[in-house]
This record gives structure tokens, sequence and C-alpha cells, in this order.
């Protein structure tokens, strides 16, 4: 009954998203009558039955989707049919799909296409039909008519000379014909089912792994709080600036060293993280690392409510991930210490003084004691933070790389069969015959219908003679 509710509200959702039929729904009565029939079949299988499709109920957003498409001042009234069995549902389906292929000429395929996950937002955008909407359709309908009025077939005379070339051409025009006939019929026949890749039965994986859902979670999680806190990490290493010039006895003078002005000046603001990145670009650098988080965390969103995505992790953001977030762990490793902070501060300053460099170097542990002494705080934040940032994103390095290995491969076997089977089809339709596909390409997902409680029956029949109730009172 799950596989009915969905097919029932992917109909639905497709109509409402295809101009031309909203247009017939407001112009063609016996349409909107079927279509208003397609609602209250839904309603009946949620309110009777409690179906639903991601914990969320479509029959009333449907329903005011009716209202806006047929400009209706007065009320509508949408109600369930108790009586009504899942057959008969299913035969109103399929009567309504037939009637659509038939009279607006929409391909089946179209109609039952489940792609595109319904959503509330999906359904609310799909209600426009402005005034110009309709005299565009209008106009198209009587062309259509107007050219089925001059295909009409005129007595004339014709020339014997002219009988043999119009005769050619009167059969290129049959074969033409033919072909876009049957190219048209096999796209509306009713018996033939959704391309496999189309329908989210067809599981197109190797394995389905439990736990990837879950685990994508995990990554997503993971990888946003690294993210939040390389970057807070890699902003403090950048913007904390030391006065490394002044205050400083012993005999260290770095004028021994530097002779130029600038650099001099610089050493009054010399940056924590080094010579590497400073000031606010470093910042912005930082701000790439948000890129591959976005999009592992926006995949799961979507990937986890799409049976077909569910059991998978697109690859692309997680090798990025991975690549970036290495890199940096390698960085962080000379932060981790406050000797690993000595190392870097002392081959980046050699690099950076001009004279004297071996007499700074042995000068350079009893400069550095000097500047633990005077910013002590400030270095062992940036130990904490670096070594913090640098435990979490291993972490999270580590469930990215098991992620990888398990994640599922194409099974192209069972692409390979589900495209056999679909060809089989198309040319059993060709030849006016009926070819069912092979039901084990599909997957089949047992589904848990929750009956309704006594208490819900009880509620429901109360409510149904009170509804006969108001409705003989009206019609008093």
């Amino acid at each position: 009954m799950q596989e009915l509710y969905l097919k029932l509200i992917y109909l639905a959702k497709n109509i409402i998203k295809t101009e031309k039929l909203r247009y017939f729904i407001y112009k063609d009565a016996e349409f909107r009558d079927k279509f208003l029939v397609l609602i209250n079949n839904i309603l009946t299988l949620e309110t009777n039955f409690e179906m639903s499709f991601e914990g969320q109920t479509y029959a009333k957003e449907f329903a005011k989707a009716f209202i806006l498409i047929t400009k209706q001042a007065e009320k509508q009234r949408f109600e369930t049919f108790d009586d009504k069995t899942q057959d008969q549902i299913s035969d109103d389906l399929d009567q309504l799909v037939k009637f659509i292929v038939k009279e607006y000429k929409v391909p089946r395929t179209k109609l039952l296409d489940q792609t595109e996950l319904v959503t509330v937002q999906v359904i609310s955008q799909s209600t426009e039909l402005t005034n110009k909407m309709i005299e565009k359709w209008d106009q198209k309908v009587q062309e259509s008519k107007t050219e089925q009025t001059a295909d009409k077939p005129v007595e004339s005379v014709t020339k014997p000379a002219d009988l043999e070339a119009k005769n050619n051409q009167n059969l290129d025009n049959a074969a033409n014909n033919l072909f876009s006939s049957l190219n048209q019929n096999i796209l509306s026949n009713p018996d033939i089912p959704p391309i496999p890749t189309q329908d989210p039965r067809f599981y197109p994986y190797k394995t389905k792994p439990k736990f990837m859902p879950t685990f994508k979670i995990i990554l997503s999680v993971l990888s946003a709080i690294s993210t939040i806190l390389l970057i807070t990490t890699l902003s403090y290493l950048s913007l904390t600036r030391l006065d490394i010039k002044n205050g400083f006895d012993n005999g260290f003078d770095w004028n021994t060293y530097v002779k130029d002005s600038n650099k001099l000046t610089f050493l009054e603001r010399f940056p924590l993280v080094g010579l590497g990145v400073r000031g606010f670009t470093s910042v912005i650098s930082t701000l790439f690392y948000i890129l591959p988080t976005a999009f592992i965390c926006s995949y799961t969103k979507k990937s986890n409510s799409n049976p077909r995505e569910k059991y998978r992790m697109s690859l692309l953001p997680v090798i990025v991930f991975l690549v970036l977030f290495g890199a940096v762990t390698a960085t962080l490793s000379n932060f981790a210490s406050i000797s690993n902070i000595s190392n870097a501060w002392k081959k980046e300053l050699l690099g950076f003084i001009t004279d004297e460099k071996e007499k700074f170097a042995s000068q350079f542990d009893s400069f550095w004691q000097q500047v633990v002494n005077k910013y002590g705080p400030k270095i062992n934040i940036a130990v904490i933070l670096s070594i913090t940032s640098m435990s979490l994103t291993i972490v999270t390095l580590i469930v990215a790389v098991i992620l990888l290995i398990v994640n599922p491969k194409l099974d192209r076997e069972k692409i390979q069969k589900a495209t056999t089977e679909y060809q089989k089809v198309v040319l059993a339709a060709m030849n006016g015959e009926k070819y069912e596909m092979d039901p084990s390409i599909y997957d089949h997902v047992e589904v848990q219908i929750k009956e309704p409680s006594k208490f819900k029956l009880f509620l429901m029949k109360f409510k149904s003679q009170k509804d006969k109730s108001n409705d003989q009172k009206e019609d008093k």
C-alpha cells in the first residue's frame, strides 16, 4: 500500500508541475473531477491507513494547490472514501494516467516519474496559473483545432503527370508519420514502466550498508565541528601578534642581526603563526575549508531522503576534504607543543635575519625563553587549540577513509540487465505484445502499515456521522 501511496502523490505532483495540465485542470471539468478524486484517494490512504512519506502527509497540500489552480470562489469539499478498496484506488490511478496520455499527449513516464522528491515546497511552487498562461494555452488549443480542420482531405483533380510524384510524397509522409506515431505510442503506452534509472525502486549499486545513513551523519557532524575548530585555530594563530623586538635583555639586540628598518618594525607585530601566511589573507584562505564540509553536509541531507542514494556517499567532497584537512594537520603539528613552535620560529627567523646568523642561533634559546615568559598564556592557548583541532581532524579523516572503503560501487551487471529488460518491454510494446520485467532487478522493501487504533476508529466514525449531519442540514 505504501507503493500505491507513493504513486498517487508523485502523480499528483507531476500533474500540477506541468503547466499544460494545470491549464486543463482549470478548463476541463472532466479532468478537474478526476484530479479531485486523486486528491480524495490520497486523503483516504492518509486518514484510514495513516499513510505518509518521510513523516509528511500531502492531501492537504494538494487540496490547497487545487483551490489555487481552479480559482474557486465557493467552498470545495474534500472527502475520504471509506468503502473504497486498494484495488479500486489503483484502478482510479491507472484510468487517470490513461486519460491524460490519450487526451493531453503527456508521456506516461513523465506522469509516474519519481526522480524529484515530493515536498511541501515543490507543491506550493507549482500552483501558478496566470491570465497570461491561460491566454497562451487558449491560443495553442485553438491552433491545434485549426490544424486538425486543415488536415481534413479535400477533393481535387490531380493531373496524371503529377500522380507519381504525389504518391511518392505521400509514401514519405506516411513513413514519417508512422515513425512519429510509433515513438509517441511507446512513450505514452500505459503498459511501459518508468525507465529503471528513473525508478526509485531500482538500486544500481552492489552493496547496501545499513549503517551508511548514520555513518554519513556522523561524518557530517565531525567535519562541521572540525572545520569550525580549524578556522578558529588558524585565525588565532594568524591574528595573534607578539612584540618580539622590545623588552628583551641579556644583551639580545635585533640591530645586530637586522639592518632593514622595515623588518625591525615588523618584529614589533610578529605573528604567532610565523612568516608563512599573515594577517587577514590567511583568515580568508581558511574559508575554503568550509566548501568540502558544506558539500558533505548538503549531500547527506539530500541523499538520506532518497532511497537510491541513501546508502552511499559522493566521493568528490570526501576526497577534497581528505586532501585539504590532511595537509593542514601537518601544518598544525608545528604548534602542537611549545618546543615545536620554538623549532619553527628558529628556522624562520634564521631565514629572516641578514647578519650574524651563527651568533643568533647560539642565543636563540635564551631569546625564546624570554618570549615564553612574556607571552606564555597566548602560546599555551595556541598549543591547546592546535592539539584539539588535530585530534578531532584525525578522527574525522579516519571516518572519511572508512566511508570511502565501504562506499557502494556501481553494479554494472545489474544496470546492463535492467537496460536489457527495459528494451524487451519496448520491443514487445512495438509488436503489440506485453512483457513483464524481471522483478529481481528492483528492491522490494517491506513497509509496515500501522492499523488505526480502536479510539481512532471511533473518532473517524464520529467525524463521518457529524459530516453527514452537516450535509443534511445544508440540503434542508
